[in-house]
């Protein structure tokens, strides 16, 4: 009853995103939970990779960054220039 009736916003740079409505699907320490995370982060990391083999984003500067994205646990840090245009792609 609780989750049904919460909600969340994300606060990005000082501008709240949309509202993010809780529910129960998958609970926290669900053993599924790891594997689909995995599953997701994959596709999203292939994804990321495509687009910056088609030069759809924009070039990291210097050549000391290798990747765009890094997984680790339950975390993703996306490292893209801080660009209206690479942002909106990466959205």
């Amino acid at each position: 009853m609780l989750l049904s009736i919460a909600s969340t916003k994300v606060l990005v740079n000082g501008a709240t995103g949309r509202q993010i409505a809780h529910t129960c699907d998958l609970r926290q320490g669900d053993p599924i939970s790891p594997i689909l995370f995995i599953l997701v982060m994959e596709l999203l990391n292939s994804l990321i990779k495509v687009a910056d083999h088609r030069r759809i984003l924009s070039p990291l500067p210097g050549q000391v960054i290798a990747h765009l994205a890094s997984l680790y646990a339950d975390d993703l840090v996306m490292l893209v220039a801080p660009k209206v245009a690479d942002l909106y792609y990466l959205r």
